[in-house]
């Protein structure tokens, strides 16, 4: 029997005015091109493929029909929308799409899939040092049934760990444990930490692999494609499929909530308790900022972990601390709300570095090693 770690997406969004652009791009203009006729060739792609041919385009509309008649004179020119409705929040997705999320969560609903429960892999667990919900998550996987499963775990409630676990227990029924993730640096460490073999998923479902069993981890960047795939592997295999991921952390584009919508439909094997945190207060908090709670900001304030002051002023004290914490030997990880302020603060980081002549054998993630004239020495 085989096994499977891994996580998904739900219902792909695609607006108009971002097909729009896509169709623009792929249009020849010239200094000559009427600027009115292009934007309305580009109007009238976009009516074709999102209405007068949608179905004929596989292109499937999830908004819901006017309830009411609206007459012409409450339609918008530009659409013929009611202009009782607000523009441009129309979502879309295709026909594959929802046939392919109809067959992840038909496997996820069956129940005939493999199961360990030897005394042998009793004895694996409790030796294992696991907590009371990670033991719990690992023998509901091991006893269910399920042939896809998902583990829905918060950031640092030791996810790897049980994986880790449940793969040693899955072992003594005579079965394989593949790890998957969505990148080769990802794989590694996941491979490294739970000590299992581990893959890139875009490789196995490239190369179309046969295995016993396969696993997956951060399920949530998994792309609703590549789960498709996965389930039609394991169940060919007669194996299991373990989505394991966190249902609130950001997807991927490609995953479209899939992992929400089986942890929403079907359930799931939960851990809860936050290993990582030394002050017991952080770790709850953790898990209410988690929700959303935004009162549990307060408590962060209170313990002087929020800073405010004038964007420079905050900027340099950051800066400062960062290069005070690099010098130290601590890693260092600076946040910025836009592509273009992290660029500025890297730089200033690095610049910081070249000036305090600290810079280390293993420069930053990301940029080139620095020769010894650039550094002045």
């Amino acid at each position: 029997a085989g096994m499977a770690l891994g996580g998904g997406g739900m219902l792909s969004r695609s607006v108009a005015q971002h097909l729009a652009r896509v169709v623009t791009r792929q249009l020849t203009v010239t200094a000559s091109t009427d600027a009115e006729a292009l934007l309305g060739r580009v109007d009238a792609l976009v009516d074709t493929a999102l209405r007068s041919r949608a179905e004929e385009h596989g292109v499937v509309g999830l908004t819901m029909p006017e309830s009411f008649c609206v007459p012409d004179r409450l339609r918008r020119s530009t659409d013929g929308i009611s202009v009782y409705r607000q523009h441009g929040v129309e979502r879309y997705t295709t026909a594959g799409a929802l046939s392919a999320e109809r067959r992840i969560l038909a496997a996820a609903q069956r129940t005939d899939g493999p199961k360990v429960s030897s005394p042998r892999a009793g004895a694996v667990l409790a030796e294992a040092g696991l907590g009371l919900d990670q033991s719990l998550v690992v023998r509901d996987v091991l006893d269910s049934g399920r042939v896809t499963q998902c583990v829905l775990g918060p950031a640092w409630t030791g996810k790897t760990f049980a994986m880790a676990a449940l793969a040693r227990a899955w072992r003594t029924g005579g079965g394989r444990v593949l790890g998957l993730a969505p990148s080769e640096t990802a794989a590694r460490v996941l491979g490294e930490a739970a000590r299992i073999p581990a893959l890139n998923t875009a490789k196995v479902v490239w190369e179309h692999a046969q295995r016993d069993d396969t696993g997956r981890d951060e399920a949530a960047m998994a792309s609703r494609t590549d789960i498709d795939a996965l389930v039609d592997l394991v169940s060919a295999a007669g194996a299991k499929l373990v989505l394991m991921g966190d249902d609130r952390r950001l997807d991927s584009p490609e995953a479209s909530g899939v992992f929400r919508m089986l942890v929403e439909r079907t359930g799931a094997a939960q851990l809860g308790e936050v290993r990582r945190f030394s002050a017991p207060w952080e770790a709850a908090a953790s898990l209410a900022l988690r929700e959303g709670d935004v009162r549990v900001l307060e408590d962060y304030e209170l313990r002087g972990r929020i800073t405010g002051g004038e964007a420079e002023d905050m900027e340099a004290a950051a800066l400062d601390g960062a290069l005070a914490d690099w010098a130290r030997g601590l890693e260092v990880l600076l946040l910025a709300d836009t592509n273009e302020g992290a660029a500025v603060l890297s730089e200033r980081f690095r610049a910081g570095l070249v000036e305090r002549r600290k810079w280390t054998t293993r420069p930053p993630w990301g940029w080139p090693t620095p020769t010894l004239p650039e550094l002045g020495m």
